[in-house]
């Protein structure tokens, strides 16, 4: 499925695969590409071993590192200046430097201004990187920011005030149903991943009628998908909507090996 600067939007309900599949598809890519993985708003720490946490500096700590003479004026509004890893502070525009060839984490940052200006962060510095957005209903149910839409519309323009020669991010959205998903994803996104999830989108955001009557197709389909003791088999479906004359579906087993399937 991976292409380069793709906007993925991965469905599955808990325990159904979707965090080891998005886990694995951007390892794979790590270790072929040496682009980094970025996890935001992380939940379970178990799910990403061996990540490390970077942490974006909040207001008051960068009030800190300032001038006096400007320290008083800096808000949650500001663009981010600092961030720090392994003990040691960094300047914004080291961010992808410092990150390529790692797997990292970062808490959500709580406040909905200072939240826009980490998308407009990804804007400027998030050159060459892959970058998870665990829970992404907490992050979008109130709508997507002008700031986010920038990246995620211009995702081969991202990291232009990077210290790299190479620019563009990837985005994967973990969602645990089609009625979770804010419908302006839908905009800039190239790939669906859907596992077994629990709420048939009959009722969800879904503009379009073609997706919604494949979303229920889907849906059916993954509730048969056990074996004969009723053991859920971890199959999933990719849904290509970009690059192609009409939507492109296929279905893949636990090994992420294709199988056969009759819409």
């Amino acid at each position: 499925m991976y292409s380069n600067n793709i906007q993925n939007i991965v469905i599955g309900a808990e325990r159904s695969g979707k965090t080891r599949f998005t886990r694995l598809l951007c390892e794979s890519v790590l270790q072929k590409t040496g682009k980094a993985i970025i996890v935001y708003n992380i939940g379970d720490l178990n799910d990403y071993e061996g990540y490390e946490e970077l942490k974006i500096l909040s207001t008051e700590q960068t009030r800190r590192l300032l001038p006096e003479s400007i320290a008083d004026d800096y808000k949650d509004n500001k663009p981010i200046l600092f961030f720090s890893f392994r003990g040691k502070v960094y300047k914004a525009r080291d961010f992808a430097k410092i990150v390529a060839g790692k797997r990292v984490y970062i808490y959500k940052i709580n406040s909905p201004t200072r939240q826009r200006m980490f998308y407009n962060f990804l804007f400027e510095y998030g050159a060459f990187i892959q970058v998870i957005f665990e829970d992404s209903r907490v992050l979008f149910q109130r709508g997507v920011p002008a700031e986010a839409q920038q990246v995620f519309g211009r995702k081969f323009h991202c990291g232009s005030k990077a210290k790299l020669s190479v620019k563009g991010l990837d985005c994967h959205f973990m969602f645990h149903g089609f009625n979770e998903i804010n419908s302006e994803l839908y905009n800039y996104t190239t790939n669906l991943t859907v596992f077994r999830f629990n709420v048939k989108p009959e009722n969800g955001e879904i503009r379009s009628a073609e997706l919604k009557r494949i979303a229920c197709d889907l849906y059916e389909d993954l509730k048969r998908d056990n074996d004969e003791k009723g053991k859920y088999l971890h199959t999933h479906f990719e849904i290509f909507l970009k690059g192609y004359s009409e939507v492109k579906i296929i279905k893949f087993d636990k090994d992420y090996k294709q199988i056969a399937w009759k819409q």
